[in-house]
């Protein structure tokens, strides 16, 4: 399934194309959706994407989006959500113990 491949693409078509399946999925489910405008020079790849994975979930389905059931919408909001959440943590990195560093200085700094 198309959802799959988010995890081959680049990072930014992942989240845009993530993004936008998902409000093609509220959308076509009924939900208010505001209009959106392209993130960036990768849109065109991340649009395409987001439509194949929207054709993808209507063939597994065998029916078109606005006839599935909320609870099907969500899982697959839930499944394209996780895969876009891993997919942009790869590239934060978390360091605690200077976090906590940087806000015992700060604390220090402006104690009043």
């Amino acid at each position: 399934m198309a959802l799959e491949v988010l995890a081959s693409v680049s990072q930014n078509v992942a989240v845009e194309a993530g993004y936008l399946a998902i409000r093609a999925l509220k959308h076509l489910s009924g939900s208010v959706v505001p209009a959106d405008e392209p993130f960036g020079a990768e849109s065109v790849t991340a649009r395409a994407l987001a439509q194949r994975i929207i054709d993808e979930i209507s063939s597994t389905e065998a029916r078109p989006i606005p006839n599935l059931g909320r609870a099907r919408v969500d899982y697959y909001i839930s499944k394209i959500a996780e895969i876009v959440h891993a997919r942009a943590a790869e590239s934060i990195r978390i360091d605690a113990e200077r976090g906590d560093a940087i806000l015992a200085e700060l604390r220090e700094e402006f104690r009043v």
